[in-house]
């Protein structure tokens, strides 16, 4: 907050040269995904071929895809980075990791959250956003990234708002800066490649040549991701409320400017552990409490659909049963002992809660019961 009011230093990450090394490191894995999007890219744009033929519905699959990738990108910040070697780092990262790790999502509920993207492209052709509540910088950026350009490419959304920290806050936390930092590395790879760190520098090491395919293939995603800028379907946003101490609980309250744009959004997606923690209060909730419930006034007939795709890295978890709690615990050889399963982020969850639902069935109630102020929602949020 200090340096942000500051003539020099007021655009200063101190985390910078951290959050480079850390991108040069998840090189395999980006190469990997560039390469893997043009694919993606090429399939959805065949013709779909009907779920009643008994036949795959490519975009919902490719879709599911896109959000295991931004889920797992989730798996290696800088707080896990840190005790990782290369190899550790790609095995957490590429598309066999994430096919391992398919069943360490312990709530999966993206179906769900397609289907109301679906239901809105059908209802209205016209102007379709999603928010993207954003966690750390780097290859989780990336792949964030990567999911926006799949919703506005596949027409699931015409606009997608990316929401930052204003600054450097807790090492990875991903700003604007950090943003057009990652075009800027994609655009011009060869130079941010294949230039040696301090570290590789020091141990005589030259990162290998890309290939002309692999340049290309991620000149394109940033020729593309910076198109998006351009014409305004994809914008960045920077609020202090991310950094501020209350949690996202509060949003009606402390924050109605936000709370109010995400009312006007199609689905609001919190990503990573950081985000997850505030959406619940960081509370200890038992294990088995809804997730409706730890949201607070988001989980009520708050008009907003929430999204939150977390892998596990803190105590806090809900809405999972406790026998499953249990077993996990037992995995870390103390099934008495703190939820240790938590902390290393294998596990993970998507879930999801409609509080546009929420607030149409509060207003359906509200009409049946004669009330002539129908507007249950409003009641709730003032």
């Amino acid at each position: 907050m200090t340096f942000s009011k500051t003539q020099f230093w007021s655009e200063y990450d101190v985390f910078g040269r951290q959050k480079v090394e850390a991108l040069k490191a998840s090189r395999p894995a980006i190469i990997e995904l560039a390469g893997r999007y043009k694919t993606i890219v090429q399939q959805l744009n065949k013709p779909a071929r009907s779920p009643s033929t008994g036949s795959s519905n490519t975009e919902e699959l490719l879709f599911r895809e896109v959000c295991d990738i931004c889920l797992w990108g989730n798996g290696s910040d800088l707080s896990i980075l840190a005790s990782l070697g290369p190899e550790q780092l790609q095995s957490r990262q590429g598309e066999e990791a994430r096919k391992k790790a398919e069943k360490n999502v312990i709530v999966n509920q993206i179906r769900s959250a397609y289907s109301v993207l679906k239901e809105a492209q059908a209802k209205n052709p016209g102007e379709r956003r999603v928010d993207i509540v954003l966690d750390n910088a780097g290859f989780e950026l990336f792949v964030d990234l990567i999911l926006a350009s799949f919703l506005l490419t596949s027409n699931l959304a015409t606009e997608v708002v990316l929401h930052t920290k204003t600054i450097p806050w807790f090492i990875s936390d991903a700003t604007e800066q950090d943003f057009w930092a990652l075009l800027d590395a994609l655009e011009f790879p060869r130079r941010f490649f294949e230039t040696p760190t301090e570290d590789q520098k020091h141990n005589s090491i030259q990162p290998e040549r890309l290939s002309d395919e692999e340049v290309t293939n991620m000149q394109v995603l940033s020729v593309s991701w910076n198109s998006f800028h351009e014409n305004r379907t994809l914008a960045v946003q920077p609020t202090w409320f991310w950094t501020n101490y209350q949690d996202y609980r509060e949003l009606p309250t402390h924050a109605k400017d936000i709370f109010e744009q995400f009312q006007q959004s199609e689905l609001v997606i919190f990503k990573g552990d950081l985000n997850y923690r505030k959406l619940t209060g960081d509370l200890a909730w038992p294990v088995d409490t809804s997730f409706q419930m730890a949201i607070g006034d988001l989980g009520g007939p708050s008009n907003v659909r929430v999204l939150a795709l977390r892998t596990c890295k803190a105590d806090v978890v809900v809405g999972i049963p406790k026998s499953m709690d249990k077993h996990l615990r037992a995995t870390t050889g103390k099934p008495d002992g703190p939820r240790e399963w938590a902390w290393s982020g294998e596990w993970a969850v998507m879930q999801f809660f409609d509080g546009k639902e929420e607030a149409r069935g509060a207003e359906e109630r509200a009409q049946y019961s004669g009330n002539t102020d129908s507007d249950a929602a409003e009641s709730v949020y003032g």
